[in-house]
């Protein structure tokens, strides 16, 4: 029903991850 929140959510979630690997 909220794939688009969960995808929105992934990709923050993905970006927090790169930004801490830097």
């Amino acid at each position: 029903m909220n794939k688009e929140k969960e995808e929105k959510e992934q990709e923050k979630e993905e970006e927090k991850k790169k930004r801490k690997r830097k």
